[in-house]
């Protein structure tokens, strides 16, 4: 009596298919990652020029609280109309990833000639220009001002511009899950901006001073370029995309970004007076630095927690305000100031004994 063969299904090949698609769904999500990454990079840089930007500024302004108010403003300034133009820009452009890395290199490249712009240009101002404003303390001052806000504005601007271009690219590029990705990019770039004061400020002006940090920065800025260009290429949108229509305009949307300015210019009103008590030395680094940790963890905690209401908008303006009351300034006739130091900062950089030349002072690194 024989015995019929078992007969057994034959197994079903789809271990390579399911294989594939696993590796294809990691794919992305390592491409995603690689650029949260390389945005916190950038923002490392970023705000190394703006602690840098201020060591520059004092030695020429001739007061660490006026350079780092200035910086302040032109920093966050130039990050607006960068963030507006790129919004304004960004519907033309294809490939907005490509986009980002043209914008970082033109960073990059003015970073690695920050230096020798700026002992150029004020050293010209003090060799040609100044002497001419000699009679006038207002239009010295105001040259002055003028010539610094012109030294960091356009790099201001380009470093406004990253932030939209590099969400939108990664939003068109990876569609799926966009609040996350839109959370993550905003935590990577802030939690390297925190990383990028404190260690400018504690490990790299006193290794290479301020040439050489200013420049590592842009260097980074240039790493970041030549990393985003390959991913740029292989994850490119199809040439023919439809353009999508402007969306109209939300009143209560409008409304909210009114409270937005509002309550954005009340906490740098706080942080600048902060500045202006304690604006010597490496304290400026570590205020600016733990400022933005502790701004990067309370809206982390807002993440996790969800939107908030209304109610508990004004809750924290309440606190912020009497946080405000613990924290009062001192006050003096202006602030910082020396009452035997001639009345117009230029009189310092002018004083009998003085170099009157950016390009002969010594760049110290503790300025």
């Amino acid at each position: 009596m024989t015995s019929e063969p078992s007969r057994r299904p034959a197994p079903v090949q789809q271990e390579p298919q399911a294989a594939a698609q696993e590796q294809g769904r990691q794919a992305p999500s390592r491409t995603r990652g690689v650029l949260f990454g390389l945005f916190a990079a950038s923002g490392f840089a970023g705000l190394i020029y703006e602690s840098i930007w201020t060591h520059y500024l004092k030695l020429f302004l001739g007061h660490a609280a006026y350079a780092q108010t200035l910086v302040l403003a032109i920093f966050m300034g130039g990050l607006a109309l960068g963030s507006w133009l790129s919004s304004r820009w960004s519907r033309r452009w294809r490939d907005l990833l490509a986009a980002y890395a043209v914008t970082e290199a033109a960073i990059g490249v003015l970073g690695l000639v920050f230096h020798e712009v700026f002992t150029a240009a004020t050293g010209l101002a003090f060799d040609t220009v100044l002497p001419r404003l000699a009679g006038s303390p207002w239009a010295i001052t105001a040259f002055k001002w003028g010539l610094s806000a012109a030294l960091i504005l356009p790099q201001s601007v380009l470093l406004g511009m990253t932030f939209p271009l590099m969400t939108a690219g990664v939003l068109r590029v990876f569609p799926d899950r966009p609040g996350r990705s839109l959370a993550m990019l905003y935590f990577t770039n802030s939690l390297g901006a925190a990383a990028g004061v404190l260690v400018s400020g504690f490990v790299l002006i006193g290794a290479v001073g301020l040439p050489g940090t200013i420049r590592i920065a842009g260097l980074i800025n240039l790493a970041v370029v030549g990393a985003v260009l390959p991913l740029a290429r292989r994850h490119a949108p199809p040439a023919a995309q439809a353009q999508q229509p402007e969306p109209k305009r939300d009143a209560v949307l409008l409304a909210f970004l009114g409270v937005a300015l509002v309550t954005g210019a009340s906490s740098f009103i706080y942080e600048v007076a902060w500045l202006i008590k304690e604006s010597e030395g490496q304290t400026l680094h570590t205020q600016d630095g733990f400022t933005r940790l502790g701004k990067l963890l309370g809206r982390c905690r807002t993440e996790r927690a969800g939107a908030l209401p209304g109610h508990h908008h004004g809750l924290c303006q309440r606190a912020r305000h009497t946080r405000s009351r613990l924290v009062q300034v001192p006050r003096t006739t202006r602030p910082g100031r020396n009452p035997k130091e001639p009345r117009h900062p230029v009189g310092s950089l002018h004083s009998k004994g003085a170099s009157t030349s950016p390009s002969d002072r010594k760049f110290d690194p503790q300025e």
